[in-house]
Parts: C-alpha cells; structure tokens; sequence
C-alpha cells in the first residue's frame, strides 16, 4: 500500500480509535496506561503481523512489552524527534502498572472488531502504523492538555476580543511569548503568510537591531510587548525616522503606559505612534474577517488557534507549554 493512511478504512477507523481511547482513558487510573498498551499492542502487530499472540504484546513476567526507549521510538517515528522531545514520557512508559496488559487485551479485542475478517499480516502492519500516528497525535493532545493553556471554545456571543483576553490572562508568566505569536497569527490570517509575517522565537523576534520590529508589513512597523520601556520607544522613534509607521501592541494594562512613555520621550512623535491591546487589536479584526456573524465566532477562535500553534511549531520547537488548546 503505498499511502495507507489515507485510504478508506484508516479514515474511518481513526474517530472510533479516538473514541476508545477517551473510554480508555476514563476508565484508567493512570492514562500512560492506555497509551503504553496500546503501543505495545502495535509494535507488537508491526513486528509479528496479525493476529497477534498474546506472548508477543505481554512478558512472562505479566508486564506490557513498552518501556521508555520504545515509548518514545514510536513518538519519534510518528511526530518527529522535535516535537517528541517536548513530551514528557514517564521513565517506565506505563510498563509496570499491573492494569495495563488487560487494556491492551482490551484494545486488541477492539481491533479484532474492527479490523476486516481475511486481513492479512502485512496490510495489518500498514494498518498498524497508521493506528500509531493517530494515538501518538491523540497522546500528543493530551500533553499539551497537562502543559499548555487552555480556554473555553466561545460562544456565538462572546466577543473574540475577550477571547484573547481570556487566553492572555491563562498564559500567566508565558504571556510575552504568547501575545507575540497571537499577533503573528493574526497579521498572517488577515494578510496572508510573508516573509515579513513568518514566524520568528519570542527571545530574538524585536530584540535584532536589523529589523524594524517584530513583524513588519509593508511601511508599517509592529512592536508587540507585555511591558513598555523607554527602550522601545526610542526604536519607535527611530522606525519614524527612517520613514516607517509605527503600532505598539501591547496588554490593555500597557497602552497607557505606551502612550505615556511616548509622550516623555517626545510629545509631537507621539502623536504619530498607534498604540493599541492585543485583545483589540486581534479580537476585533477576527471578527471582521468573520463578518461580524456570530455563527462565525467558533471558527474565527478555531482559525487563530491553528495559526498561533502552528507558528509555534516553526519558531518555538512546538513547545507544549505554549500551545493552545479548547478545554474549560
């Protein structure tokens, strides 16, 4: 098969593998648990074919054939070596808690359900892999759920500007990095994806003396910052100088700061500097994209989460601490 996991039956199999594994999940004490055994399982189905001896998957000892070095092969194989090395996999990957071999002869009773009744070995292990990537991705979601930030999916009434806000106030001391990478996000949804948009890692973004800002577009500059400083603006005055137009996008809690700052340090430039809130500035321009529509307001959150994750993917190694999720 030469793409197996796009064909039919491991399109649909990947919801019902989603599926069970929440159940799983539940019903487990500890939910490594699940994924160690379900991992075990499909080595185990990678290496032996199918159907699979209960020998190949559990030792003589009664424990799950997965420890931390496998555990983590699997991740590797499925996500890739940079984002495998931001989870955090236990030392004993699940392997010594007693439950975990009756779920993996739960889960290889669920397979046998699904799995078609003349299956052969080898298309298994095609099958095998594809059900590897699609837990390592579910595994990787439930990561992120312990690390990351989380936030309510918003209702058709509520204003994305207190969406932003809402994700801001969960980021806590993270809230730098996140502002930076949720305007980045914003600028690519509305202009489209540039050089000058690409996403770049919070520690280095403003700070090159090479670059007007942050991001820039066109003749304009952007400076986005948790905490205004006289060292910013002098940079703003400088941007004004050489002809560029100058935004700081910051906390609500920093706009007057900007301003005042601003004025200190010349009150005629000043007037020539836009300064704006992050929860603003990426809330209200979202919900013009969406044309004001409240039925549109799920998928504008939906939007700036998969551009804000996927530029932490690129500039940030995907570091889970600093992705977002929808949850409570």
């Amino acid at each position: 098969m030469s793409n197996p996991c796009n064909d039919q039956f491991s399109l649909s199999i990947k919801p019902q593998l989603l599926s069970w594994l929440q159940k799983a999940k539940r019903a487990s004490k500890g939910r490594f648990v699940v994924y160690s055994a379900v991992f075990g399982v499909l080595e185990a189905i990678r290496e032996h074919g199918w159907p699979i001896a209960r020998s190949y998957y559990v030792s003589k000892g009664n424990q799950i054939r997965m420890n931390k070095h496998k555990f983590e092969k699997v991740l590797t194989r499925a996500l890739g070596p940079k984002r495998t090395a931001l989870l955090k996999v236990p030392r004993e990957g699940g392997r010594t808690t007693r439950s975990t071999p009756a779920v993996a002869d739960k889960f290889v009773d669920w397979l046998k359900s699904v799995f078609p009744p003349e299956l052969d070995s080898e298309t298994a292990k095609d099958y095998a892999d594809c059900l590897e990537l699609f837990a390592s991705e579910d595994f990787e979601q439930f990561m992120l759920s312990q690390a990351g930030i989380s936030v309510p999916k918003p209702s058709p009434q509520f204003p994305l500007s207190e969406f932003v806000q809402k994700i801001i106030e969960k980021a806590g001391n993270k809230r730098g990095a996140v502002i930076h990478h949720l305007v980045g996000a914003k600028l690519a949804i509305r202009l489209g994806q540039s050089d000058e948009l690409e996403p770049r890692p919070y520690t280095a973004a403003d700070k090159q003396i090479d670059v007007p800002g942050d991001y820039w577009y066109r003749n304009t500059a952007f400076h986005v910052t948790a905490a205004p400083s006289g060292e910013l603006l002098k940079k703003c005055q400088d941007n004004l100088a050489k002809g560029w137009r100058v935004w700081i996008i910051t906390l609500r809690e920093g706009v007057e700061t900007a301003r005042i700052l601003a004025k200190d340090l010349d009150a005629k430039l000043a007037k020539n500097i836009q300064v704006v809130s992050v929860p603003e500035f990426v809330g209200q321009n979202l919900e013009e994209i969406g044309a004001f529509a409240s039925d549109n307001i799920a998928q504008q959150a939906e939007r700036l989460l998969q551009e804000y994750n996927d530029r932490i993917d690129k500039a940030e190694d995907g570091d889970p601490t600093l992705k977002i999720i929808f949850g409570s």
